[in-house]
């Protein structure tokens, strides 16, 4: 198997850029993240934090780059829409639960890693999901997010054919 690694084209985060182009005036107070601080899981699958419904399609089987699904997952996270992030798994698995705090998230995406094995192809990418904790603290969770799609298998359903996840390893 030959191993393909995929860049990401543009920035799945801006975490961090004020906008103001300086950066805040330091005040001399450091804040030290709380040892129990630890975000919330994810409401129930079909919830949404925010109760706004995340618009955009959910990507089908032409898109054959599956950084389209990470970018559709993605909004759905930042938007706090769980029901729609859900789609982006594959029927039949079990969605992952995806870290909550205070104040949407913030999903960063890194450097993906695609092969194909016995008719399919997987897509494995490291991910990070940052929220606030109840003292204000930043909390990260990272880990692997793993999606796969039929590679040109006659036969195969719309679904098979789609970029979906199957699982995140969250470390």
């Amino acid at each position: 198997m030959r191993a393909m690694l995929i860049a990401v084209p543009f920035a799945f985060s801006i975490a961090g850029c004020s906008g103001s182009g300086s950066p805040a005036p330091d005040t001399g107070d450091t804040a030290t993240p709380s040892a129990t601080a630890s975000p919330t899981i994810s409401p129930e699958p079909g919830a949404s934090a925010t109760g706004d419904a995340f618009a955009e399609p959910l990507p089908g089987p032409t898109d054959k780059d599956p950084l389209s699904l990470l970018v559709y997952w993605k909004g759905a996270i930042e938007s706090g829409d769980f029901a729609a992030a859900n789609k982006a798994w594959r029927a039949g698995t079990t969605p992952a639960a995806v870290p909550q705090g205070t104040s949407p998230a913030i999903v960063s995406v890194g450097l993906g890693q695609q092969e194909g094995a016995a008719g399919s192809i997987y897509f494995t990418v490291p991910v990070t999901v940052t929220v606030d904790g109840p003292d204000g603290e930043q909390i990260p969770a990272t880990g692997t997010l793993t999606a796969r799609r039929v590679n040109d298998v006659e036969g195969a359903s719309a679904e098979q054919f789609s970029w979906r996840i199957v699982s995140i390893d969250w470390n």
